[in-house]
């Protein structure tokens, strides 16, 4: 009898130690994370925010409210503005990637943001009538004729958005640096 309590003591402690250890999906992100800039190979600016927190910002508060409401798992949003004001040709949209240094990057070691609005195309069908509703208003208003759809076009400053989902690969990202385009830390 008393040899099964130890067990049973020992196995809880293990099962919270390991849990504990391996981390979980619903932890608070740091929401006063630093905005970071860079530029692509060919002279865009790009201002990444990431953790922004969804009732902050407009857009996000109409997706993550479509998200939620069609029963989709949290993430964590990262909005980009790319200024190619100065611009001679169009540039794609880029995404960006979370890695703990350079090393980590190009072995394959990082978590890659994804388009919001691939998400909402291929990931996040509407589920109910009123889902499909907030999924159309949204395709229309934010996704249509934007990235990854678009280019960002010479002369145009474009706000897009991104995400990471709060699942094991997204784990200790608040911790990670932020890279761009041809693997150039943002700072």
């Amino acid at each position: 009898m008393k040899l099964r309590r130890v067990f049973a003591t020992t196995a809880a402690v293990l099962v919270g130690a390991i849990a504990g250890a391996c981390g979980g999906g619903d932890e608070e992100r740091d929401e006063g994370a630093a905005t970071v800039r860079g530029e692509t190979q060919w002279g865009m600016e790009l201002e990444v925010t990431p953790f922004v927190e969804p009732g902050s910002d407009p857009v996000l508060e109409r997706i993550d409210s479509y998200r939620e409401g069609a029963g989709y798992e949290e993430v964590d949003y990262v909005r980009v503005v790319a200024d190619n004001s100065e611009g001679d040709d169009a540039e794609i949209a880029p995404t960006v990637r979370f890695a703990r240094d350079y090393d980590a990057l190009i072995n394959g070691d990082s978590v890659e943001a994804r388009y919001v609005c691939e998400a909402i195309e291929f990931e996040w069908p509407a589920t109910s009538d009123e889902t499909r509703k907030q999924y159309d208003e949204i395709w229309e208003e934010s996704c249509e004729d934007g990235p990854p759809a678009r280019k960002v076009r010479a002369g145009q400053t474009v706000t897009y958005y991104l995400f990471v989902p709060r699942d094991f690969a997204g784990r200790g990202i608040e911790e990670m640096k932020i890279f761009g385009p041809l693997n150039a830390e943002l700072q």
